[in-house]
């Protein structure tokens, strides 16, 4: 398994449940759907011992099924600043353009655990990477849920509030 290291430690959690992380163009994964939480840091994290992640300083964004653990059988997606890697319950797929917009948007630039509840039993993902900046779609068919950009300064989320709620984040 090839990890590219991305401007520090990668966090237990991406090491031990990431596929291949990839750079540069755009990829395209089907993931299982329900309920996903997405853990938003858009200046890193300190150390977080009740979860188990060490302390990970660049911006990003780690995608996992919801439930009480944030372990490798949950593990979606990680997205940092150019840069990511996909979940081994995700599988590669491809298809026509993604959607654009979100019909009821709301945006977050600060650190939080967006809950989501798809009601789909699969999500597609979307990362497109290029210096330095990585862009995130989840969707289901046309209908686009939450879009992000990371990157080192000024990275945000946007989110369909009939479906998703931002959360404190794990502290």
């Amino acid at each position: 398994m090839r990890l590219v290291a991305i401007a520090g430690a990668i966090t237990v959690t991406v090491l031990a449940c990431a596929g291949p992380a990839v750079g540069g163009g755009t990829r395209r994964v089907l993931c299982p759907g329900g309920a996903t939480t997405i853990l938003f840091w858009p200046h890193g994290h300190r150390a977080i011992p009740s979860i188990r992640f060490p302390a990970f300083p660049s911006p990003h964004i780690e995608v996992y099924k919801t439930g009480a653990a944030y372990g490798h059988g949950d593990f979606r997606a990680y997205v940092g600043p150019g840069a990511g890697s996909w979940g081994p319950q995700c599988r590669g797929t491809s298809g026509s353009s993604s959607p654009n917009r979100i019909a009821k948007a709301a945006k977050l630039s600060t650190q939080a655990a967006l809950a989501c509840r798809f009601r789909s039993p699969a999500i597609q993902l979307e990362r497109v990477d290029g210096d330095g900046r990585s862009t995130l779609k989840i969707f289901v068919g046309t209908h686009l849920y939450v879009g992000a950009v990371v990157q080192g300064a000024g990275s945000f989320v946007s989110y369909d509030t009939a479906l998703c709620s931002p959360r404190a984040a794990p502290a």
